[in-house]
């Protein structure tokens, strides 16, 4: 793996795959060139804890490997995230270092500084049930998360690029000195890298 380039796919990828969509087709040549040994491809554990078509949960770290199989990536590591009581899978999830903690926090700071980093601090100022994580209110604060977490686990992993449909991710990592060196790709820009 040392002269391929690495591809963190988040969860916004993982569902244009899905669909077929152009962006999904760009997500399936990346796959394919990976296949032949020419890149390396993971995903985030936390794109198993995001809303899957139709706005459910998964409920399990299988039922998101089956739909990893599904679409080709079947073979492709997962990057561990901080564990999240309530979201995280049994096993799928890291205890961090201190520092680790704070880098999380320092990118959900960059990508959300408008919204608390922390559930029970979001859940008060927010008047939600800080033990419920299904309702509406609380997908407001779990989304974001899901995306820090997709983010985080690439960094902390120190991967290339990471491949995302999500405007937001090059635009606020790049107003960032800490991020100056962040490779944010759509699939189709990635898909152009190879």
């Amino acid at each position: 793996m040392s002269n391929q380039v690495t591809f963190t796919l988040d969860h916004n990828s993982f569902i244009h795959l899905e669909q077929g969509t152009a962006e999904g087709q760009a997500v399936a040549a990346i796959l394919k060139v990976a296949k032949r040994g020419g890149a390396h491809i993971a995903v985030a554990v936390s794109s198993a804890s995001e809303k899957i078509l139709g706005g459910a949960y998964p409920g399990d770290i299988d039922h998101f490997r089956f739909r990893m199989n599904a679409v080709g990536l079947g073979e492709a590591p997962l990057l561990q995230t901080i564990a999240k009581c309530g979201l995280s899978y049994w096993d799928w999830g890291i205890c961090p270092t201190p520092d680790q903690q704070a880098r999380e926090a320092f990118i959900f700071r960059t990508l959300f500084p408008t919204i608390a980093p922390e559930w029970p601090d979001f859940a008060a100022l927010n008047g939600l049930d800080p033990e419920d994580l299904t309702t509406p209110g609380a997908h407001k604060w779990r989304n974001p998360l899901c995306d820090v977490q997709a983010f985080w686990a690439h960094d902390d992993a120190e991967r290339d690029v990471f491949v995302t449909t999500d405007r937001r991710f090059a635009r606020k990592l790049s107003r960032s000195p800490e991020f100056a060196a962040a490779k944010v790709r759509t699939p189709t820009e990635a898909a152009a890298m190879l």
